[in-house]
């Protein structure tokens, strides 16, 4: 019984077989024979122009995997009206003789089974390029929460690296100078004025218990707005008298001195309002 590979060559005529001894000889012929160039042939078989160059020329290396290869030397044979899954067979032998004889080396591929039509040439990606356009999604993204939350995290990780403590005292000391009817203009006095006996210094110690605005005068200088920060603590000295007005109630554990001391209640203006050293016992 004559074998697939007997039965093509007994088709082919000795002038045939002189001028294309080999399977891509032949079809490279038999397209020349047609009048058809490689550009023509690849738009009507979508068989890319790089594979019909390969298999005509037997440049096996520039070939995809067995499967591939099977597929498409069939359609390109059979688009040539001649016997193209007999060429494919004929083919892949020609291509493992010339392995045997060391002319290449053959490249194991993933053989998954496609259709013939559908077949195109391997996409080669770098990995450098596929980091670069990660990176470049990543930066796009975080962009764009920052864009829509109005978070800027240059601002958030300064504020996380300035002590806890923040003295004011030196802030408010350079401040110009208000006298003390206008800051008793800008803030009603709610309790009588500070005892004359009691000249010593006071540190007064806010630890925040959620977020609340917060006005400071220290020894009746110019008012400072301050914004309390939940877990934070503020720390303020002064020589005469500390008021602190704030927004929200029981917003923060209070202490003088070491001393705690209860958090104000609001009083007949509605503000909540603590006063230095009014508040200390023997005042």
């Amino acid at each position: 019984m004559a074998t697939e590979k007997e039965r093509i060559r007994s088709s082919s005529t000795p002038e045939q077989e002189k001028l294309a001894p080999t399977i891509g000889a032949r079809l490279r012929h038999l397209r020349e024979q047609k009048g058809l160039s490689v550009t023509e042939v690849s738009e009507k078989t979508h068989i890319s122009c790089s594979n019909i160059h390969a298999i005509e020329n037997e440049t096996f290396e520039k070939l995809p995997a067995d499967t591939f290869v099977r597929g498409l030397v069939t359609l390109y044979g059979d688009f040539l009206e001649s016997n193209g899954s007999d060429m494919a067979v004929i083919f892949l032998e020609e291509r493992d003789q010339n392995q045997a004889r060391g002319k290449r080396k053959r490249f194991f591929r993933n053989n998954n089974s496609l259709a013939p039509k559908r077949l195109a040439e391997p996409s080669h990606i770098s990995s450098a390029t596929l980091a670069a356009v990660l990176l470049l999604i990543i930066v796009f993204s975080f962009t764009s929460f920052c864009a829509y939350t109005g978070w800027n995290p240059f601002e958030y990780f300064l504020k996380e690296s300035r002590p806890a403590v923040i003295p004011l005292s030196e802030t408010i000391a350079q401040e110009p100078a208000h006298n003390t009817t206008s800051a008793a203009t800008a803030f009603p006095a709610d309790s009588a004025q500070p005892s004359k006996q009691r000249q010593k210094p006071y540190t007064l110690t806010a630890v925040f218990t959620k977020n609340t605005g917060v006005d400071v005068v220290i020894d009746g200088k110019k008012p400072v707005h301050l914004q309390g920060t939940e877990g934070k603590e503020l720390r303020w000295k002064a020589g005469k008298s500390i008021r602190l007005y704030f927004d929200q109630p029981d917003s923060a554990t209070i202490t003088v001195n070491e001393t705690q001391v209860a958090f104000p209640a609001r009083n007949k203006n509605g503000r909540l309002t603590l006063a230095i050293p009014n508040i200390l016992p023997g005042n």
